[in-house]
């Protein structure tokens, strides 16, 4: 494999990609068959439980192991990259199962995704299906979760067990893990991390199109609270209205990355700021007490300092007018999921790169415009990892969400080759 150190494989009888090709095609009425019994069952965090059991069952039919692992909510606070979701972590095992690793040579891989998906009942009526319906149209199976991320724990699914329907068993383990939590704090990964599950690479399983994702920005949360004094509306005189002073923050909050210039740019884009929700007041009667702002900023890796930084300097000089004593302008962090990269020349990248064109022929090493659990392989265990798998970005989180069958089966031919040349 293209940049990959070197294997001996003389003795270990490996699969063909015909034979690869022929035993995933195989698999994709059952994989399609599991995909929709698990997208039938509702697992927005922190009710994952149901969908995790429901999925430990298909998998053990097939005869393959299955551990359920419960999150240790004592050390999992004291973990480095934690997030405080304000969700309970007791009752959302994680999901490992796995081929392999009986051999005494053979890279470990692991292939993580999540099986928690975000809220659709807010928009029921703008989906042409039912979200948990797992219907099947003109080659586009739809449903919440179907590309975000249940079809991707599938993609996984149907690569190890169509190794294991060609008998073959590489020296190195390779695991497949469903987590929990991965849209509102990325715990559940953390957590398998934490507790020692670990391998010598890893691919985050997300909708990259089939491209090689190396890196993915960050995003910070910045929680800005102005104070103010209660007056009758009436008669407020001078007094100023922290709403309204909300009003000029957002306003310079919106502009201030406008001027931003760093070579990261190129390769991840400019980042990002998104005023997300603003709280004061509580009647029409009085001058507010007080008034918050929040705001998300997404950032590319090496960058996080010189963003706040920047952000800080330009809001000092925009909003002085309006805001006079900015002493009385209070600003918190209150939520950080990092920015994370490998080099798009590390040997793992290249390989899995080697892999996915032996079957795609044209996708590309990229960037990942949003976050995602790879963050915690590269930044806190030092695994080199890259995020891959079918789907568009664009549709996560949306109505309609569907996953494009053939691409998903081209993405399981992909992940059972690389496995033959990583893990042998």
């Amino acid at each position: 494999m293209n940049g990959s150190p070197a294997v001996n494989e003389s003795s270990i009888d490996l699969p063909s990609l015909d034979e690869i090709r022929e035993a995933v095609r195989a698999r994709q009425s059952w994989g399609i068959e599991a995909l929709r019994q698990i997208i039938a069952i509702n697992s927005v965090s922190p009710n994952e439980v149901k969908c995790q059991r429901a999925l430990a069952d298909i998998l053990q039919a097939e005869g393959l192991p299955v551990e359920l692992r419960e999150l240790d909510d004592g050390s999992l606070r004291n973990t480095d990259g934690f997030i405080d979701s304000g969700l309970a972590h007791d009752n959302r095992p994680n999901l490992i199962t796995w081929i392999g690793g009986e051999g005494e040579r053979g890279r470990s891989l692991i292939l993580n995704s999540h099986i928690d998906t975000v809220i659709w009942e807010e928009t029921l009526a703008k989906w042409t299906v039912h979200p948990l319906s797992g219907d099947v149209s003109d080659g586009k199976l739809y449903g919440r979760g179907s590309m975000d991320a249940k079809g991707q724990v599938m993609t996984a699914v149907v690569a190890i067990l169509a190794l294991k329907d060609l008998h073959y068993d590489p020296p190195g383990k390779v695991m497949v893990q469903s987590v929990v939590g991965e849209e509102p704090d990325g715990n559940g990964t953390l957590s398998l991390c934490a507790q020692g599950v670990v391998a010598d690479a890893a691919i985050n399983l997300e909708a990259t199109d089939n491209h090689i994702a190396y890196g993915h920005r960050g995003i910070v949360g910045l929680r800005y609270r102005l104070a103010g004094e209660v007056r009758h509306g009436s008669v407020r005189g001078d007094q100023a209205n922290v709403i309204v002073q909300v009003g000029a923050l957002a306003a310079a909050l919106d502009a201030s990355l406008d001027d931003w210039r760093h070579p990261s740019d190129a390769v991840y884009g400019p980042p990002t700021i998104n005023v997300g929700r603003v709280a004061g007041g509580d009647d029409i009667f009085s001058t507010p007490f007080g008034c918050t702002l929040e705001c998300g900023i997404r950032y590319a890796p090496e960058t996080y300092e010189a963003i706040l930084s920047h952000v800080s300097q330009k809001l000092q000089s925009q909003i002085v007018r309006e805001i006079p004593d900015l002493s009385t302008v209070e600003e918190a962090v209150f939520f950080h999921a990092d920015a994370a990269g490998i080099s798009p020349r590390h040997p793992f990248a290249q390989a899995f790169h080697a892999a996915v064109n032996e079957i795609e022929g044209d996708r590309e090493l990229v960037t990942f415009p949003a976050g995602c659990d790879v963050r915690h392989f590269i930044n806190r265990y030092r695994l080199p990892a890259v995020i891959f798998g079918p789907g568009e970005l664009a549709l996560a989180h949306g109505e309609n969400e569907y996953l494009n069958l053939a691409q998903w089966e081209r993405s399981s031919q992909i992940l059972a080759l690389f496995v033959t040349h990583w893990c042998s």
